[in-house]
């Protein structure tokens, strides 16, 4: 009878703590990969952030961080901060098996720059079942085709010959400063151009791009400039995947920004802020299966996914449409496609 009254004690215990962390999770500002979320990257990393500056030795706290994959084991990899002072990240040493459950604990030990204690935490997630990442442009569909202008103008003598021909109409006073264009399809006889135009259509600067088109050509909130250069072509999506490129004033390539986590970004927007964060978002490509809802029983289905980048690259933030959002709340009638994207971020 003690030995039962023993048991049930150490179960109420146990319950009670498990109670006492699943509450300190409202505690944290954000943690990433949500927890209780599936179809997660297996190249993801463990991202917390209390909203307190952290005291970056308390990091070397010995097994202050556990992640436990359910084929994987207990998972090595580096515990960093973030340049923000705020972020702690977890990079893990290989990818996550597919399909596998991962189990988070975060342990006592993490100490804030005015010596306090962070709560503990643990929370698991879900490893997407595909061992590779499918590509969105094999599944473009007829209805993102673009088809090429018909009508086309003289060059001027002064451009190079595959220059595109540029009409303007200006309709009374404009603000100071350039129209950015790029050249983004193909187009016989018209070379892969990036354009600051004067509003005459006379080129202030250009540039042709040897091997493809690009999105995206402007300048960024901290004065420097950037274009989308394109790694596959138009999606089902709308756009494509890339890699962004930026330029200073003198428009010499210094950087170049790519999303994390095992995400490739996408074309159409990517914001460098003053403070050297970046942000950029892509579609993640799932098999789910949609019969009950009308749809394929292995449809493909893009996911958005949105990152902000500190200053180091690293991933501080990041949301995923198929956390907070279901089929139901899309105005989208795609559901019976074979490919789709139900939330679509495109700026």
């Amino acid at each position: 009878m003690k030995c039962l009254n023993f048991f049930l004690v150490a179960f109420l215990f146990f319950l009670i703590s498990l109670q006492t962390v699943a509450q300190d999770t409202d505690e944290y500002q954000f943690i990433s990969p949500v927890p209780g979320s599936e179809l997660n990257s297996r190249e993801s990393t463990i991202i917390i952030r209390d909203g307190r500056f952290i005291n970056p030795t308390s990091l070397a706290e010995p097994n202050l961080i556990q992640v436990v994959g359910s084929k994987s084991g207990l998972m090595s990899g580096e515990l960093i901060l973030s340049t923000d002072g705020k972020t702690v990240i977890f990079k893990p040493a290989q990818k996550f098996l597919p399909d596998e459950k991962v189990q988070v604990n975060l342990n006592l030990g993490l100490i804030t720059t005015n010596d306090e204690t962070l709560s503990q935490l643990q929370f698991s997630f879900g490893i997407t079942p595909l061992s590779e990442r499918l590509l969105l442009h094999e599944y473009l569909t007829d209805e993102y085709q673009i088809s090429a202008p018909i009508h086309y103008l003289l060059e001027p003598d002064t451009l190079p010959a595959n220059f595109p021909s540029i009409r303007t109409e200006v309709l009374g006073e404009t603000a100071p400063g350039y129209v950015f264009l790029t050249v983004s399809r193909d187009i016989p006889n018209v070379g892969y151009y990036i354009m600051m135009l004067n509003n005459d259509g006379t080129p202030f600067y250009y540039k042709e791009l040897p091997n493809d088109y690009s999105y995206d050509f402007k300048v960024q909130p901290n004065g420097k400039y950037s274009y989308a250069e394109f790694l596959n072509h138009h999606t089902f999506t709308g756009g494509g995947e890339v890699i962004h490129k930026v330029m200073d004033n003198s428009f010499t390539m210094i950087d170049s920004f790519q999303m994390g986590n095992g995400y490739i970004a996408e074309a159409h927007d990517f914001q460098l802020l003053p403070n050297g964060h970046s942000l950029l978002f892509a579609y993640d490509l799932q098999i789910m299966d949609l019969s009950e809802l009308g749809g394929y029983p292995n449809a493909k289905v893009a996911q958005s996914v949105v990152q902000e980048l500190d200053q180091n690259k690293n991933v501080i933030f990041q949301w995923r449409s198929s956390d907070y959002y279901d089929f139901d709340d899309s105005y989208s009638n795609r559901l019976t496609r074979e490919a789709f994207d139900p939330i679509h971020v495109n700026s």
